[in-house]
């Protein structure tokens, strides 16, 4: 089963009235996912993110890519090492952005 809202601002020593915000947006996005259980609200990841099949799919696809953006990067002007590993994050995350603009033309030529 999930968390409920109370479980997890004690874990992250955060207020239940923030938590909650953070959830129903990760709600709205579809990142969470929300069950009701005698008028007690549980939170949970969608299934992507806890199948390990999906998981270790993707680390396969993945690793590749992660090498390849690592051996082309220019790290000569990153001031220090530390930040080595995350301009090569920050990069996926930029790349993935981009694409998210791609899958959104995309599902607009779908519908219409």
């Amino acid at each position: 089963m999930g968390l409920r809202c109370t479980d997890i601002a004690k874990e992250c020593k955060m207020g239940r009235e923030r938590i909650h915000q953070n959830l129903s947006k990760m709600i709205d996005k579809g990142i969470l996912l929300k069950k009701e259980v005698n008028d007690t609200k549980y939170y949970f990841p969608q299934p992507i993110f806890w199948n390990n099949d999906t998981i270790n799919g993707m680390y396969e696809r993945m690793l590749p890519f992660v090498k390849e953006i690592r051996d082309d990067l220019i790290y000569d002007q990153i001031k220090d090492s530390e930040y080595e590993n995350k301009s090569v994050l920050e990069c996926i995350q930029i790349l993935l952005k981009l694409f998210s603009f791609e899958i959104e033309e995309l599902d607009k030529k779908i519908i219409s």
